[in-house]
């Protein structure tokens, strides 16, 4: 490698021209690096590497250009006894420090080379290895080796043991560590490859219960919802078991450019009875065509029209990403790669707020599960993970290459469907939509929360144990300006179209009966009023009576 001093072509605007660094290894491979120096062209010495007495300033400019010529002399040193590779050499001649330790590769190459989403997930899990570990400072590169992943597999095999880690994350872990010395070796940070063994990075898997939420699971925190945060929170896990266990992810994603009807015709701008979303996956963008139930868009409309409410002002980079009705599938308009910890500060406070509603743990990533389990108990481990967009073997791959033939979509919508029955998800959907007017009618939400959200004036609701059907007396309900850009160009979203075999029911439980007592109870002080308006008129009359 050589390195010399030179102009660069292209000058400022004041006629001065910067001088660079050139470092050469061999015919056509060679590197410029531009400094803080700027001289006028007319009186550099190139063969000197310096500037003549007659430019401004020429013994400090001289100066300045030595202590460059030195740093390149000692750069060269370091790139002749093996210190530096070549691209070593270019980051020290930039003035950066090489790359020693894992974290600084990380926190520096990576970080620039990587989504956000990427190099977040590498650090992430660098930074947990290490607290596994015990490793207080950095990792250095010369401290990874076969001796390393030996202590790790000892330490990791333990924790398993234990049921504080699965073989899985310490899988991931040691693979994280392997791929992040790789992708060094190959950018040349480090001149030597480093090899670990692979039987340092495996673990065998040990039994545990694949746990899932069940249907009990979600009735029991629909019945225990008091606030509206509640209701959203199950609102989104039911959205995910409805749209075949789609992540948090994956609705970030929705739009209505996804839409498409059985012959694979757009239905972004148009009305419909049946439709279906074209997604591949966030996490391996294996191909899904799923089905927009009724059910499925009841919650949707309802669930878009309570984030009006609660998250009209949402900001992300400093950007309204609330979407409107003119979207009807879309909740919020963002990047989540792009935005990984605004990502998790919107979607955190959703997984929050099933705690304190459900004696276990209901957790958004178990909607997948569910669902997978679901559709295995009916259908097999090989339908259930195509359901839920797994990627599958060559041969099974084949088997359902041609997804969106009809005979296909059909057979994929049957096993959806079914899986929803099996799963009892329409009665969960109407006590969730009742519980929402208990909410409403408890907190005193504005009417129109609930108009828009597709209830209609007179829209009759039958409850188990009441012989008559609830009728809903909202009438039209002003939506104060703030919220109106929001429900400008509303297009049609199906949610009242019932599948053939839909059995519009309530679960005889504590939800409907609930609901049926407070309408009910806010109707008696309604007519108690409205007495006491009568009896004040009809004293009135017997007052001019007398006159």
């Amino acid at each position: 490698m050589k390195i010399s001093l030179r102009l660069k072509s292209a000058k400022l605007s004041n006629g001065y021209s910067r001088v660079q660094y050139r470092a050469s290894r061999g015919r056509g491979y060679q590197k410029d690096i531009t400094t803080h120096i700027s001289v006028n062209k007319k009186y550099w010495n190139a063969k000197q590497a310096r500037v003549t007495k007659n430019h401004p300033n020429y013994i400090d400019i001289n100066e300045e250009l030595r202590k460059l010529e030195s740093t390149a002399e000692k750069t060269q040193i370091k790139y002749e006894t093996g210190i530096l590779n070549f691209n070593g050499a270019i980051e020290d001649l930039k003035g950066k420090k090489s790359s020693k330790s894992l974290d600084h590769y990380v926190a520096t190459t990576m970080k620039d080379e990587k989504s956000e989403v990427t190099y977040i997930n590498y650090l992430e899990k660098l930074n947990t290895f290490k607290n596994h570990m015990n490793i207080k400072g950095e990792l250095l590169f010369e401290d990874v080796d076969n001796t390393l992943m030996k202590k790790w597999k000892r330490i990791a095999e333990e924790k398993i043991r234990n049921g504080k880690l699965s073989p899985r994350s310490a899988r991931e872990y040691a693979a994280n560590i392997k791929s992040i010395v790789d992708q060094a070796f190959e950018n040349d940070v480090l001149s030597d490859p480093i090899i670990l063994k692979k039987k340092n990075v495996k673990f065998t898997a040990v039994y545990s219960s694949n746990v899932a939420n069940t249907t009990e699971d979600i009735y029991q925190a629909i019945d225990r919802i008091e606030t509206l945060a509640q209701w959203q929170a199950v609102a989104f896990w039911l959205m995910q078991f409805g749209l075949r266990g789609l992540y948090q992810s994956d609705l970030v994603r929705l739009s209505d450019k996804l839409l498409m009807d059985k012959k694979l015709r757009s239905l972004e701008n148009k009305n419909f009875k049946e439709g279906w979303i074209n997604y591949g996956r966030s996490k391996s963008n294996e191909p899904m065509f799923i089905r927009l139930f009724p059910d499925v868009a009841k919650v949707l409309k309802h669930l878009k029209t309570t984030l009006v409410y609660t998250h009209y002002d949402y900001k992300i980079k400093n950007r309204f990403i609330l979407k409107g009705v003119e979207d009807r599938i879309a909740f919020f308009n963002y990047e989540n790669r792009d935005n990984t910890k605004a990502h998790s500060q919107l979607w955190s406070p959703f997984r929050d707020n099933l705690k304190p509603i459900s004696d276990v743990k209901i957790l958004p990533k178990r909607a997948r599960k569910a669902f997978s389990q679901t559709a295995e108990l009916l259908f097999g481990r090989e339908d259930s993970k195509k359901l839920v967009g797994h990627t599958l073997d060559s041969v099974s791959s084949d088997f359902y290459s041609n997804y969106r033939t009809p005979e296909m979509i059909d057979k994929v919508d049957n096993m959806h469907w079914e899986t929803l029955r099996k799963f009892k998800f329409p009665l969960l959907v109407s006590a969730l939509i009742v519980k929402l007017y208990y909410v409403a009618e408890l907190k005193k939400l504005p009417h129109w929360l609930i108009m828009n959200g597709g209830v209609m004036p007179g829209q009759k609701i039958k409850v188990p144990g009441v012989k008559k059907a609830l009728e809903l007396k909202y009438v039209a309900a002003p939506t104060p300006a703030k919220y109106l850009k929001y429900f400008i160009d509303e297009k049609d979203l199906t949610d009242s179209v019932p599948y053939e075999d839909e059995k519009k029911q309530i679960m005889d439980l504590d939800i409907p009966r609930k609901t049926a007592e407070l309408m009910i109870r806010k109707a008696k002080q309604e007519l108690s009023k409205l007495q006491k308006d009568v009896d004040v008129l009809k004293q009135g009359r017997k007052s001019i009576k007398k006159a």
